[in-house]
This record gives structure tokens, sequence and C-alpha cells, in this order.
């Protein structure tokens, strides 16, 4: 990989002050874009992108790494290729907070062969996605909001919440109302800690044989019927395998009290360079969010530069340019990047190619190093049959004397005689 700077910015708030651009006594053509915060959304992060006749430029977000709110208003100056001025120039403005789009802005202006030419935006309320099976598959909806893992507002697939019941569930598991790690609690008990506990009525019995409906599946299925006539029932040891219906732990095991405990899964193996270092599980998988646009990384190819992430988690580069051959005479103007090396190979052309200047004295061509060489030729042949001059050493002579005058190759007389 290359790395090549993809655009120079100042940003008087937040100040990069690029040494390059403020020493140059050149004009360049540069936005001086403000950016204002009306509705109050206080963003962490801007995300701007500018295109010039609907080619992307630039794509850039600031700061890199989020932190507190951003002041109001926010001031940035974007330096333009001098190619751009007199053209249409569209900015777009995404307002971040939390990685998601709380606000957006839109504006476009005719980029001055001068210095700022200002762009003024105000940021507008980012209208949120629909609730449904897409936008909340692990969850439920209530009103346009996604609400995952409630015990009042319980569900999965994007459908209606519903409250569960608090006195036989205390959680709500991928949609699901479970008592810990189990269903609700069965008649005569309640959910206590995670675990189905008598409530004073219990399952009556009049013989041990009658017990075999556990409160849960961390107690022994048999129970034995006590003297009060209702069933109780022992809890398994701490070593006994249980199934928390949770996708998102491991290690499920009976805690010896009747309960079923796990560990969170940890998400911290992200599938790439252009993904978050951490993640959450999502239905027993692993999911990380793919880090922004213009975001460092490297692809691995000799033959990009300037790998930045795309935004969709993908480290993408731009293809090395082989247009500058040891001399465009003798080899072909456009060569390619070799893989291994990086480098820019160009084809040779063929021995023998005519190059550089030929004249009636001296002929150039290509040699077997790609070198555009002279040598001398029709030495001593006529080369201004006017003057009679011929070659000699690659250059065509001055023919005859003063005060004579040429009758043909290498006959020059005095001035007065008649050529024969």
């Amino acid at each position: 990989m290359r790395s090549i700077p993809r655009f120079l910015i100042s940003l008087p708030l937040v100040v990069l002050i690029i040494g390059l651009a403020v020493a140059c006594t050149t004009t360049v053509p540069s936005l001086f874009i403000t950016i204002e915060d009306p509705a109050g959304l206080a963003p962490t992060q801007l995300r701007i992108t500018v295109r010039v006749a609907g080619q992307q430029t630039h794509d850039l977000t600031r700061p890199e790494v989020p932190g507190g709110p951003l002041s109001n208003p926010q001031t940035l100056r974007v330096f333009m290729p001098h190619e751009a001025v007199g053209q249409r120039v569209d900015v777009t403005v995404e307002a971040l907070r939390d990685a998601g789009i709380v606000g957006r802005a839109e504006s476009s202006t005719l980029l001055d062969d001068a210095e700022d030419t200002p762009v003024a935006m105000a940021l507008v309320a980012a209208e949120p996605p629909a609730c449904d099976a897409t936008t909340c598959p692990t969850g439920c909806c209530e009103g346009n909001v996604c609400v995952r893992g409630e015990v009042s507002a319980c569900g999965a697939g994007g459908g209606a919440c519903n409250a569960c019941d608090t006195l036989s569930t205390d959680q709500c598991v991928d949609g699901t109302c479970r008592c810990g790690a189990d269903g609700p609690c069965p008649a005569g008990y309640r959910c206590e800690g995670g675990a189905c506990t008598p409530d004073g009525g219990g399952q009556s019995c009049t013989a041990n044989e009658q017990c075999t409906a556990p409160p849960g599946q961390c107690f022994e299925a048999q129970g034995s019927c006590g003297e009060d006539g209702k069933c109780a029932y022992a809890p398994k040891s701490a070593s006994a395998s249980c199934d928390d219906g949770n996708s998102c732990t491991v290690g499920d095991h009976c805690d010896g009290e009747g309960a079923c405990v796990s560990s969170p899964m940890v998400c911290d193996g992200p599938s790439g360079q252009c993904h978050a270092e951490v993640g959450a599980c999502v239905n027993g998988a692993c999911l990380y969010a793919p880090k922004p646009e213009a975001a460092d990384c490297t692809d691995d190819n000799l033959c990009t530069e300037s790998d930045h992430c795309d935004g969709s988690g993908s480290c993408v580069g731009t293809p090395v340019t082989c247009d500058e051959p040891p001399n465009f005479e003798c080899w072909e103007p456009v060569g390619a990047c070799h893989a291994a090396t990086g480098d820019c190979v160009y084809t040779q052309k063929p021995v023998g190619t005519a190059c550089g200047s030929n004249t009636q004295c001296k002929a150039s061509s290509c040699n077997a190093q790609g070198a555009c060489v002279s040598s001398d030729i029709n030495n001593g042949q006529s080369c201004n049959p006017a003057t009679c001059a011929t070659c000699s050493n690659g250059v065509c002579g001055v023919g005859c004397p003063s005060g004579t005058h040429c009758c043909g190759a290498g006959d020059c007389r005095p001035n007065g005689t008649l050529c024969p």
C-alpha cells in the first residue's frame, strides 16, 4: 500500500493546520463551510461528502474519534482542485451521534477561483427508520421504537410488544417471557431470583409418584410428597448442565439452588480491520458494526494506494497509476503494477523502432536496453545538391567554399564559370 493525502482540510474549531497550504503563495480554491445546529441535535461527529459535477472528491469524518457534543456552529475549510473552479459543487453533511445519523444538511454552490467560497448549512433532524421485522428482528415495536429484552414490553420479529406476567416470569429472552432459564412458573410457584419457588399453594399430592412436574430444569425430575400434601423438588447439583434459553450466553449450568446460570458471550474478534473491535451478540452470533468511511486500513495490496474503509466493512484502495515509463520513445506509455513489489512495469518497444530526430546524415532508433540511440549514415553522400554538401560524422557539411558554385556532387567551380 502507498499512502498519499486524500484531501487537505482545516477545521478552525477543531484546528488542523496544513503547513504546506499556509506557506503556499499561490491561491488555492477552497470551500468555507459553516454548519449550524438549530434543532439542538448535539452531534459528536460530522461526515462531510463533497462532489464536483457528480464525482466525489472528498469523503471525511471529523473528528475521527467521537467525543462530546460538538460546539455550534462548526466551520471547516476544504481545499479544492483547480479543475473544479466554475463548476457546481454539492456538499452533504450527516450529523452522527452514537454511530447513528441524527441529522442531515445539503447545499450546492459554484466554486470561485479564490479562497473560501462560502457554504452555509443548517442541520435538520433525520427521520427515524420505521420499526418492523427488518429494522427490529430481535425485538418488538412499541409505537415506532424497537424494544429488546424488556419484561414490560416483550416480543420479537418486529411485532407488537406484550407485558410479561411478573409473578411467574422475571425476564424477556429472545422475545419470550421466562423465569430465569425456564419458562413461566407453573401454578403454585412464583418467580424469584431467576427460579420458581413455592408460593404457599404448591402442587397437591397424596403420593411421591404424583410429583413429576418440577418447577424448572435445575430441579430433580422426581419430587416427594410432603406431610402438608404438597410436592417438593430438590435442586440439582451445581455441576449439572442446563440451557438458559439465551443464545448469547455460554457455560450454562445449574447453580445448586435451582437456577440455571451462565456467562455472556464475549464478542472481541471482528472479521476484519474495517469493523469495530467490540461487537454485540445477536441470536447467538457476534455482530460488529462497520467502521466509518475514511477510517484507515491496509488492503494488503501493494498495487493500491489511499487505502480506507468504505463504511460497509471492506477495505478499499485506489489502483496505482502507471504512466511514467523510463522514456516515452522506446517504452509503451502505460504500464502495469507488479503485485509482488508494487512497482510499475512497462513494456519495451521493439528494437529498431524509430525515435528522436532523424536526418539525411543521422538515424535514431531504440536499442535492446530501451534507450534511443543515434548513428551516422550516408557519410560522403550528398545531403544538399544545391551546395554540393555531403554527410560527415552525422552532419550535413557546408558545401562549396566561398567564391565557387556547385556543378554537381563534389564539383565546385569558380563563380563565373559554366558547369559542363
